[in-house]
């Protein structure tokens, strides 16, 4: 191999690195931020870019890159090329340790320069890799993240490639992430705990949905057991059982489910990949088109949950929580006797003042310009109500028992 082709091997690789690494991005806030648990996704899928670069002396890649203990990937340098005098060095030592029938040693320098440009090639590759990354590292979670491993502690002047190593990135990369408040960390447990199966998919496939929501747990330092897995997994047969949400056949696995374990037994892997082969049996025979979506009580616990865990959005302690509610509790209190003072008060002031309204409320109010004078109505004479009046006059009335007994003469 010519010296064109070696220095091609570099940039190649990391062309590579970031052609792969295009379907993995880093998920950020408005303000940039990311968060705990997708800084280890995205770690995750670092450490799989580097796992599909060939590397023969080792069985997972170029992942090794990211170790913080020295390998061979570490050990390469970008500017100390292996020469064939290395390569006849290294063959009479290999060759030292085994029998020669074994192990053929190197003596002449056209295979030792072939073996040199060999060991080359993955010299030049991981170096090609480790530069790929770094900057697809530093493009997504930014410079201020980057800089103090890149950089001089001037600011200034940026590291060789030979003086930093991956592992110290992806160090920066989780510091510098968003921790986790213990209020987001129990929301989420929350959601685990009410995970609830859409019986229009298989078994299989609402399991996988639980794991992945397992995972996330993990990533804020949270272990689910495989017995807490387990309880989630058969209360939602148990729930599909009784609402026949998912037909007659999960009714079907739940009773031998029932019969294999009992009630307090302490599930693992082996008995969880049982419970799966009885739901799978029950998915083949099934209609699961006819299955109705997720609803009912277990749908009714989560939105449940997650109201009650809505309601302590801030991060208090458990005192801190108490004295809000009571104050809450008594400010409302206060508010509704207020409240209630107050409707009264309106209630009669309306009934005060009802008769004295003498226009609609819809009409505007008249201004001093257009408002009409008071004319008083004229006053009705009283004259009549001053004079004594007949007895006629009074009652003129017929009767003549009336004019017997002082009527009318």
């Amino acid at each position: 191999m010519d010296n064109a082709a070696l220095f091609r091997v570099r940039t190649e690789a990391a062309e590579r690195v970031k052609a792969a690494m295009v379907a993995h991005d880093l998920p950020k806030d408005s303000v940039g931020g990311y968060r705990y648990n997708h800084a280890v996704t995205f770690i995750e899928n670092i450490g799989g870019v580097l796992e599909d670069e060939y590397f023969e002396a080792a069985d997972d890649g170029m992942k090794g890159l990211l170790d913080a203990t020295a390998n061979e990937l570490t050990g390469f340098k970008a500017n100390v090329a292996i020469t064939k005098a290395d390569v006849k060095r290294a063959s009479l030592e290999a060759a030292a340790l085994v029998s020669s029938t074994t192990v053929a040693e190197i003596t002449t320098n056209e295979d030792a320069q072939e073996e040199a440009n060999r060991q080359n090639v993955f010299r030049l590759a991981s170096i090609g890799v480790k530069e790929g990354m770094a900057r697809e590292i530093t493009a997504r979670v930014g410079v201020a993240i980057t800089n103090p491993i890149l950089r001089h502690p001037d600011g200034v002047r940026m590291k060789k490639v030979d003086e930093y190593l991956l592992h110290e990135l992806v160090a920066a990369v989780m510091e510098g992430a968003e921790r986790p408040s213990p209020i987001e960390i129990r929301k989420q447990l929350t959601a685990i705990m009410a995970f609830t199966f859409d019986w229009r998919e298989t078994g299989a496939t609402n399991i996988e949905r639980l794991a992945a929501d397992i995972v996330k747990a993990d990533a804020f330092g949270v272990k689910i057991q495989n017995d807490v897995k387990a309880v989630i997994i058969l209360a939602n047969i148990a729930t599909a059982a009784r609402f026949s949400s998912g037909g007659t056949e999960i009714m079907e696995a739940q009773q031998k489910i029932k019969a294999a374990y009992k009630y307090d037994h302490r599930h693992n892997d082996a008995s969880i990949k049982e419970v799966m082969k009885r739901l799978a049996t029950a998915d083949e025979q099934r209609d699961r088109a006819a299955a109705a979506a997720p609803a009912g009580f277990a749908n009714l616990v989560t939105t449940k949950l997650k109201e009650l865990v809505a309601g302590s959005e801030g991060e208090y302690t458990s005192d801190e929580e108490s004295a809000m509610a009571a104050t809450s509790d008594s400010e409302s209190s206060v508010e509704r006797s207020t409240r209630g003072r107050g409707r009264a008060t309106q209630r009669r002031g309306s009934r005060r003042t009802a008769k004295k309204k003498t226009r609609s409320s819809t009409s505007p109010s008249p201004t001093r310009l257009t408002r009409v004078p008071f004319v008083p109505p004229p006053r009705r004479s009283t004259s009549r109500a001053r004079k004594k009046l007949a007895p006629h006059e009074v009652n003129p009335t017929k009767c003549k028992w009336y004019k017997k007994w002082g009527g009318m003469d």
